[in-house]
This record gives structure tokens, C-alpha cells and sequence, in this order.
């Protein structure tokens, strides 16, 4: 991409001129005094952003503006008035252009640098710079400066890794002297392991003892009640003379009914003398009535008459 026309409105000499270009070298010829540098610093005004300040807005305007427009139509503007200082490309919003920065967007476009400008006033191209300085122009020219670019960026990678082992190096150093305090950590645990082991048993065997001191105090509370109990043999003789006492109130209970039956048979044989005697006195009044004083057989009177007979 290059550049296909410059225009400049109210920059130093210039009220309104444009300037066409074509591709590779253009040189501006022109006689004294006509303008010429002012082309120039207005495309170094595009591509570096400097001059700085306004001295170059032309005298009795407000403001100074330089397009460039580039061969596949893209114009960047460049606006500069005592309160505005921007870039716009097309009719996009504008850009802030402060101090000497470039947006990027303007050097995305066309990324000019100052090899590619040559004033009246500078010495021959490359005839008057050192080696150094024309290699250096060569390496921008084919874009060589990759490689330097790259070595550089490698170089400072590299710096940047040294220094990052080096902190590592003396982290690692921190690290392993504080873990020097901890060296005893694996024989702490296998200790606290085998007290871990220790307090288990030691539960178990509480948990035993427990057990034991249950079965213990049932053993001492049966032995108790078995001390409040009667000699085992004392406790036999009195079974059995329990046994005889109940075959006796067994014998007994026999003889009670046997009882119960000759009472109810005596009561049966009162009554039935109650009945004879009551028939009896009922016969002897009746003989009484018969018999009378006197004796039937020999009339002979009966003493003490009644209760006689």
C-alpha cells in the first residue's frame, strides 16, 4: 500500500494544495521558499505525529488539516486547532492524538517510518551514516528488523527466564530450609500412629473392663442374694415336713368330709329322733288316755298314775 495524494488546508504555506504520488520514490522539486519541507513535515505530521504544538496552522485560519489518501481510497485526516488535536479516518469517529503517540489504527494502515522520508537539507542516503546505521536501514528496507526484533525479544525472554530461575533457585533454597523444620513430621506420625494404635487397645480394654466390672458386680449381687437365702439343707427338711403337713391337711381334709358327712348323718338322725320322740310322747298321751289311773289287766290303781305307766 502507498500513499496516492496528499492534501493540506491552512498548514504553514499552504492554503489548500494538493500533491499526487505514485508508487515507489517521489522526489518534490520546486524553487525556494515554496513550500516543499511543508509537504513534508505535514506527512511527518500524519505518520509521527510532530511538530507538536500549532505554530504551523497558517496565519489567520483556525485550523489546519492534512489528508492523506491512500491508493486503495482509505484517507486519514489529520485536525489540528487551538482547542482540537485529532485523527479520523473516512468519516469514523475521530481519534485523540495526544503527546507524540500514533493511534494504531493509523499505523495499521500504512506503518511509515523515517527512513522513508528525505528532507532538502539532509545529507546523502546512507553515504554519510556508519555501517552499523546502514545495515540498520538495509534490515528496515527488506524488513529484516524481524530478526533483530525477535533475538531482542528472545534475549529479553531469556534475562527475564535467568531472573525467574534465579527466584526459583532461592525460593526453592526458602523452601527446603523451612521444610528442615519438618524433617522429624514422618517419625511424629508413625509416633502418633502407634499412640493412635495404643488409645484404640486402650479403649477396648476400657470397654472390657467395664464388661467385666458389670459381670463382676452380678456375680456379687447373685452371691448376695444367695447369702440372704436359708441353708440349702435346712430348706430340705422344711420341704419335707411342708410335704407331711400337706399329705396330713390332705388326710385331714378327707376326714373333714368324712366329718362333714357323719354330721350331716347325725343331723339326719336327730331329726329322725326327733321325730321318734315326738311320736312316742304322742303314744304315750295316747296310752295315757287309755290307760287312765286303773290298770286294765287287774284294775288295780296304778301309783303315781301317768308318768307311772
Amino acid at each position: 500500500m502507498h500513499i496516492k495524494k496528499i492534501e493540506l488546508k491552512n498548514f504553514q504555506a499552504h492554503k489548500d494544495t494538493v500533491v499526487d504520488f505514485s508508487a515507489g520514490v517521489n522526489v518534490i522539486v520546486g524553487a525556494s521558499d515554496r513550500g516543499k519541507s511543508s509537504i513534508i513535515r505535514a506527512l511527518q505530521l500524519v505518520f509521527f505525529n510532530r511538530p507538536g504544538g500549532t505554530a504551523f496552522i497558517r496565519h489567520g485560519a483556525k485550523e489546519a488539516r492534512v489528508t492523506v489518501t491512500m491508493d486503495d481510497g482509505t484517507q486519514i485526516h489529520r485536525v489540528r486547532t487551538l482547542s482540537k488535536n485529532y485523527y479520523q479516518i473516512d468519516e469514523q469517529e475521530p481519534l485523540k492524538a495526544p503527546g507524540r503517540d500514533v493511534p494504531p489504527e493509523i499505523l495499521a494502515i500504512c506503518p511509515m517510518q523515517e527512513i522513508n522520508f528525505q528532507g532538502q537539507h539532509d545529507s546523502p542516503f546512507m553515504l554519510s551514516e556508519t555501517a552499523g546505521e546502514c545495515g540498520r536501514m538495509l534490515n528496515k528496507c527488506v524488513d529484516l528488523t524481524i530478526i533483530d526484533k525477535v533475538l531482542s525479544d528472545l534475549n529479553t525472554k531469556k534475562r527475564n527466564a535467568a531472573n525467574a530461575l534465579q527466584a526459583a533457585s532461592r525460593s526453592i533454597e526458602e523452601q527446603e530450609t523451612e521444610c528442615e523444620k519438618y524433617a522429624r513430621v514422618p517419625q511424629m506420625k508413625e509416633y502418633a500412629d502407634r499412640i493412635q494404635t495404643r488409645l484404640e487397645a486402650l479403649m477396648v480394654v476400657g470397654q472390657t473392663e467395664e464388661r467385666t466390672a458389670a459381670t463382676i458386680a452380678s456375680v456379687i449381687a447373685a452371691q448376695e442374694a444367695l447369702a440372704a437365702l436359708p441353708d440349702p439343707r435346712g430348706a430340705l427338711l422344711v420341704i419335707d415336713e411342708l410335704a407331711k403337713r400337706a399329705e396330713a391337711i390332705a388326710k385331714l381334709k378327707c376326714t373333714e368330709e368324712e366329718l362333714h358327712i357323719a354330721i350331716q348323718k347325725i343331723a339326719d338322725n336327730n331329726e329322725d329322733i326327733e321325730a321318734l320322740n315326738k311320736a312316742e310322747a304322742e303314744l304315750q298321751e295316747a296310752l295315757d288316755e287309755v290307760i287312765g289311773d286303773e290298770c286294765p289287766l287287774c284294775g288295780a290303781p296304778i301309783e303315781g298314775g301317768k308318768e307311772h305307766a
